[in-house]
């Protein structure tokens, strides 16, 4: 994995946990600890995002190189 979509993949986790801290997403999944919540909502989504951002990120070094 490179470092830039490291970055990348990290921005779209922060950024889906701002989205669900506006919402209010936390304190309706687990209204006792909205954080874990929100916590969890960014792990999950930074875990997604990698291997997608990754893919991307070769299949467009591999149209540069043909």
């Amino acid at each position: 994995m490179s470092a830039e979509s490291g970055w990348a993949a990290a921005a779209i986790g922060a950024s889906a946990g701002v989205l669900g801290w506006v919402v209010g997403l936390g304190r309706i999944l687990w209204p006792q600890h909205p954080q874990w919540a929100l916590f969890f909502i960014i792990i999950g989504v930074t875990a997604v995002s990698t291997p997608i951002v990754e893919w991307n990120d070769r299949r467009s070094d591999n149209r540069v190189q043909d």
